[in-house]
């Protein structure tokens, strides 16, 4: 954020005026502060709409993995960090304001609680599981689908969005997605999408996994136009690409064609944000999270008339090494 020129560089205060944006998702599973990650976005995005911008979090397949109980990636710094807040945030009307903002307490809502028909997690309450389970169990109950954070937090974020002519997406977004005989038939698959992750989040769809959220071909999973070991689309994805887009509605007022360029994350790209298709591409995951690669920080700018910048931070020695080692014949797991 800082970076981009919206965060004040000495406290967490919008600076961006009427700018917007947009993170990509996957806010999860990134290391052990999660929750200060969370608050922090929300105080952003309050200020950033008082301000008449925005910043928007899309929902990554990290969220729905989540809302799923599949916690293998998460740091136990992370689960103990939960385990706190839920101690200590009950009694927020209690506690100085300081000590409220360094447990996150403005993310409590209720007491956490396992479902009726939970029968893992009403085991691990009791003290039965493994000792991985027991000290996962508040996280779990936080993010589980209709748990607080997921209802509160990621319910509310968007899957798929337009901006301008820019669509953004966490994974990849491509036509069959999307009914395109019209520009409001298209809005409502678009909608639709949005909708079956959100329900899915806040536990309205009485445990119904979204196909989008799901399968390797969904728009949370497809690497389809970011592919890291095939940086230059081959015909045909370039093809599906451009087709893709000139069936989005986009501008104002909406119509199709006004969407020149995807922004997606998900794959994590071999030292900096890569382009292809002219353009019509935009992979932005480079693993800047201190628990992936810890690469040094780069934000993708799309100014009005279409001009699109890479802002970075000056490089550290990490970011230095990893690039180098990228370049090598052979290349490391990731």
């Amino acid at each position: 954020l800082r970076v981009a020129g919206v965060l004040h560089p000495a406290v967490d205060e919008w600076i961006g005026g009427k700018s917007v944006v947009v993170q990509v998702g996957d806010l999860l599973d990134r290391g052990d502060t999660e929750l200060e990650l969370l608050c922090l976005m929300r105080k952003v995005q309050t200020k950033a709409k008082a301000a008449g911008g925005a910043l928007y979090n899309l929902v990554g397949n990290h969220e729905t993995l989540n809302a799923d109980g599949r916690d293998r990636y998460a740091t136990v710094e992370a689960m103990q960090a939960y385990t706190r807040w839920n101690n200590v945030c009950r009694f927020k009307r209690f506690l100085p304001g300081p000590i409220s903002d360094s447990f996150s307490c403005s993310l409590w809502t209720e007491p956490l609680k396992c479902k009726d028909t939970d029968a893992h997690c009403k085991a691990i309450e009791v003290g039965k599981g493994s000792s991985r389970d027991i000290m996962a169990r508040d996280r779990r109950m936080a993010l589980r689908a209709g748990g607080p954070i997921a209802k509160e937090v990621f319910s509310k974020c968007p899957t798929v969005l337009i901006a301008g002519d820019t669509v953004l997406v966490h994974g990849g977004l491509v036509k069959k997605h999307v009914e395109h005989s019209s520009t409001q038939a298209c809005l409502h698959s678009l909608n639709s999408i949005n909708k079956q992750v959100s329900d899915f989040l806040a536990g309205r769809d009485k445990g119904k996994l979204p196909h989008h959220a799901f399968t390797s071909e969904g728009v949370l999973w497809n690497r389809i136009f970011s592919n890291p070991r095939q940086q230059e689309l081959d015909h045909s994805r370039a093809t599906l690409l451009a087709q893709t887009l000139s069936s989005l509605p986009g501008g104002a007022p909406l119509h199709r064609g006004a969407v020149k360029r995807m922004v997606v994350g998900h794959s994590i790209q071999p030292g900096k944000i890569s382009s292809s298709a002219d353009g019509q591409i935009w992979r932005v995951d480079i693993g800047m999270s201190k628990r992936i690669h810890n690469r040094r920080v780069q934000v993708l700018e799309i100014l009005k008339g279409g001009r699109v910048t890479v802002l970075s931070e000056e490089p550290h020695l990490a970011a230095t090494l990893w690039d180098k080692m990228w370049r090598l014949p052979w290349r490391p797991a990731y």
